[in-house]
């Protein structure tokens, strides 16, 4: 029974790690893409 409650808690683990690392990428996405648009713009104006 400790093995499935220690795989049980290590897949949760690994989820959230998951979740987190899939949350930077989209965050530092859209960071740069707003970065970009801002100096796109700049160079429109």
């Amino acid at each position: 029974m400790e093995n499935c409650l220690e795989c049980s808690n290590h897949n949760d683990l690994t989820l959230l790690g998951y979740n987190q690392t899939l949350r930077n990428r989209i965050t530092n996405f859209l960071i740069s893409f707003v970065i970009e648009g801002a100096e796109d713009m700049s160079k429109i104006k």
